[in-house]
């Protein structure tokens, strides 16, 4: 029995066929990124802090109740991994595959870069940026127009899902709300906003409009007809895939949900004012709950959590449905909660790498 066994043809061919080693870095491009990205970080806080969007102020008000602060922190992280699971989802439908952590980081710097944008949500196109580099095979195409896309829809699904848990609490506290006419207005119009939505997703992904011909005739009208073509085919493949629309909607009630457990949980740290009588007055959970999906859907405009937008928003409906002042302040304190979550995106911009191709090993949907 020989005491050494030859390499097979088989093991050498796979050595021969590893791709070399990537040359490391030049310590003065390494030391280019790290400055402008330190800068980049001054930059942003200056201008938070010169245009009044946080407040030394605010901050020691919020400093002194801690306790609610990391409780309200914490309801973050769930919101955080069931956003991150559902755009996993999202993209293997269209086809598209990316390990979950990646899209974690992504997600999470995403949400840095909303503090400086003119939106709650325009760290978008920063995660898409970032998304496109890490799923981009070697020598392939870039994907950035499906990346891009899928990133809107992930939105608008989210926005659809705070329609229809706002619907599931109304009819839960139906017997509170039927005794208030502004509850009562409030509901129809998000039962209205929930059928437009249904009616308008469902022509949409219809194989009618899929196969019209109008509507390829207009199509093809339009700059970049086939990236647009093959985008709204992905869309459209989404009805064969009800099980997964509906795990994405579930999984945005759950970000939702912890959006207002956060909420109610600061909450208990201020004293609201009946808007009448002007005395101290509690706040009612389930009337409550029917509006702070309204409130968070106002969010959406405005920088780092909706600031200015939403705060005027909480503000009218605190005191026209609820008849209780104090909602602009309790927005606040979220909004000072979101940028301090926003801010853990800090490390991760700065030590993520982009590797380029990404991919998960999980087959696509098809």
């Amino acid at each position: 029995m020989p005491l050494f066994v030859a390499e097979t043809p088989s093991e050498s061919l796979d050595d021969m066929a590893a791709p070399p080693p990537e040359p490391p870095q030049s310590w003065l491009r390494t030391a280019l990124v790290w400055t402008l990205k330190i800068v980049f970080l001054g930059g942003i806080f200056w201008y938070l802090f010169s245009t009044g969007r946080l407040k030394l102020d605010d901050l020691r008000l919020l400093a002194q109740r801690w306790d609610l602060v990391l409780m309200a922190l914490a309801m973050a992280l769930p919101a955080l991994m069931a956003c991150s699971l559902r755009y996993k989802l999202l993209l293997r439908v269209l086809n598209v595959t990316a390990r979950f952590r990646d899209i974690v980081a992504l997600s999470m710097i995403g949400m840095f870069f909303d503090m400086v944008s003119p939106v709650a949500n325009g760290g978008d196109l920063v995660k898409a940026v970032y998304l496109s580099k890490a799923t981009r095979p070697p020598g392939g195409k870039s994907n950035f127009g499906i990346i891009l896309f899928s990133v809107l829809l992930d939105r608008i699904v989210g926005l659809f899902a705070l329609f229809i848990f706002a619907l599931i609490v109304c009819v839960v506290a139906w017997p509170q709300i039927s005794g208030s006419p502004e509850l009562c207005q409030m509901t129809a119009f998000i039962v209205i906003a929930c059928l437009c939505g249904l009616f308008g997703f469902f022509i949409m992904i219809s194989e009618t409009l899929e196969n019209s011909e109008l509507r390829k005739q207009l199509m093809h009208k339009l700059p970049f007809r086939e990236r647009i073509e093959r985008i709204y085919s992905g869309f459209a493949g989404f009805r064969h895939h009800k099980l997964i629309v509906l795990q994405l909607l579930g999984l945005s009630i759950i970000n939702h949900m912890s959006s207002c457990a956060a909420i109610l949980i600061l909450a208990q740290g201020l004293t609201f004012m009946s808007a009448t009588t002007h005395l101290p007055a509690p706040l009612e959970l389930l009337p409550c709950l029917t509006v702070l999906p309204l409130g968070l859907f106002a969010t959406t405009f405005g920088p780092a959590g909706g600031l200015g937008g939403g705060n005027v928003a909480f503000e009218f409906l605190f005191h026209t449905v609820l008849d209780r002042d104090g909602g602009a302040k309790l927005v606040l304190w979220f909004q000072i909660c979101g940028i301090l979550f926003r801010l853990t995106g800090v490390p991760v911009f700065i030590f993520y790498k982009n590797k380029g191709a990404n991919l998960d090993t999980a087959p696509s949907v098809e």
